[in-house]
């Protein structure tokens, strides 16, 4: 058999598989794939299976029974994800960044002497589009050392996760950066700009599909965002899956703040109170009085209480004390507030619930997120490690406590936890839901560790850099 004769029965029996494996996206992913992108669909399980050794129904098969960690799973992601992105990218919706929206931000951070900005780039791909936003800050702040900076990348593409942490890109993604900006923090050897760490380390990088009920929390630093950035992935999804997606973007956003989409993304907010501006751009603010509370049952505002006595609390007015409150009631209380971004009144309700309680886990790990929000990142540590004193199983102390050890640069001590949160997370029941996250099961929360240290172990070595993702169409 000639290989036209194999290429064009391969092709045959990807066509006729094309609508099970357009279902299976949708289902997975919340991905939708329209009729301009099945070449691209075509084109990505080719290639699969040829590096797998698969037939197309055989490919189709493995991918609904494999876990979200898998190479084969990576690799439909990485195709049909196209991740187009580079430095400066559409320069009116970055003069808006730079001229009218941060130092909107700013000026009213610092009316009310809030030093901290908390700004979420979701479907982030390689990380160009976040990194801009952290340069054009430090360019803006003349006292940033004095800021409490979240700066947030996400993205369900692994692959294109790995060179964002690296910090490590080639021409392509250069071509519209000024040369103000590639001389002040970028060096360069042989073809490769190597990002300043100052800015590479003020940007952290997660796994997070936008399809999934984890957000917004505390729990993954989505919660009380000034800034959400979220440009050409609406595209990818269906009408419900946008709304909804909406919804959990407002639930996202401080009161006054902002969600920048693309272009070209559909929006539908009218179940929402975003509040649309037309410049350059598609642009929302959130409305300055209290929203509604996200009517969602499958996400929980309570998120470290353990599932026989998890409650959703919904505030929509301050904390009005009342006498013989349980620990219990106030860290749950606290997480809302925490949730919300109000860390100050978080904190004041955590050392009541401790000083009724200074054997609660779920306390001390609350006190802990709440304190690394604020950058306090000892007293964090020191609370994260009392949870584990308490219980050394609790795998999301583990998990936080890695995180934040990894933030300050301590790599092999971050490794060392978030492996032993992957080791405890495979010793238990994978449907079970662990407790103090957002309803995540087992299985679930293993599959994100895995990435997140491949991630992570990758840079610690040095890395790599894939020279084919430079090569990216216009």
């Amino acid at each position: 058999m000639t290989k036209n004769v194999q290429k064009m029965m391969m092709e045959n029996l990807i066509k006729e598989n094309e609508p099970s494996f357009i279902k299976l996206v949708q289902d997975r992913l919340g991905i939708v794939i329209h009729s301009h992108q099945t070449y691209e669909l075509h084109k990505t399980i080719l290639d699969a299976c040829h590096k797998f050794n698969l037939q197309p129904p055989n490919y189709l098969e493995v991918l609904k029974k494999c876990p979200d960690r898998s190479p084969l799973l990576d690799h439909l992601v990485a195709g049909i994800t196209v991740g187009e992105t580079y430095f400066f990218r559409d320069k009116k919706q970055v003069s808006l960044l730079r001229d009218i929206l941060l130092p909107s931000i700013v000026t009213r951070k610092r009316r009310t002497n809030d030093l901290s900005l908390r700004i979420w780039s979701a479907g982030c791909a390689t990380g160009e589009e976040i990194y801009t936003i952290a340069m054009l800050l430090y360019e803006m702040l003349v006292d940033i050392d004095h800021w409490t900076l979240s700066i947030l990348g996400t993205d369900i593409n692994p692959i294109a996760l790995h060179k964002a942490v690296l910090g490590i890109y080639g021409e392509w993604s250069m071509r519209s950066i000024p040369d103000y900006f590639r001389q002040r923090y970028f060096s360069k050897e042989s073809n490769y700009y190597t990002l300043a760490s100052k800015v590479r380390d003020s940007v952290k990088f997660d796994y997070l599909n936008l399809n999934d009920d984890t957000y917004p929390s505390i729990f993954n630093g989505t919660n009380a965002q000034d800034l959400i950035l979220c440009r050409n992935v609406l595209i990818y999804f269906d009408n419900q899956r946008i709304a909804e997606l909406m919804r959990k973007f407002e639930a996202s956003l401080v009161p006054e703040g902002y969600l920048l989409l693309g272009a070209s993304d559909p929006i539908d907010i009218k179940s929402t109170n975003l509040i649309f501006h037309h410049k350059q751009g598609i642009l929302f603010s959130r409305s300055p009085q209290e929203q509604q509370p996200y009517k969602n049952e499958r996400i929980k505002k309570v998120i470290m209480m353990p599932p026989q006595k998890k409650k959703l609390i919904v505030l929509t007015k301050p904390f009005i004390s009342a006498p013989k409150k349980s620990a219990s009631t106030l860290t749950e209380e606290a997480t809302v507030l925490a949730n919300q971004g109000k860390l100050t009144e978080a904190l004041s309700l955590l050392k009541e619930s401790l000083s009724l309680d200074p054997t609660n886990k779920y306390s001390y790990f609350t006190y802990a997120l709440t304190l690394a929000e604020l950058n306090q990142f000892s007293k964090a540590e020191a609370a994260l490690k009392k949870t584990l004193f308490l219980d050394h199983q609790f795998v999301v102390g583990h998990y936080q406590l890695g995180l934040l050890l990894l933030k300050e640069k301590r790599r092999e001590a971050g490794l060392r936890c978030l492996r032993n949160a992957l080791a405890i997370a495979k010793m238990k029941d994978p449907e079970e839901k662990v407790q103090g996250s957002n309803d995540v099961s087992y299985g679930r929360f293993a599959e994100i560790l895995a990435y997140e240290i491949d991630i992570y172990a990758t840079t610690a070595e040095g890395g790599y850099v894939n020279e084919q993702s430079d090569k990216q169409k216009v």
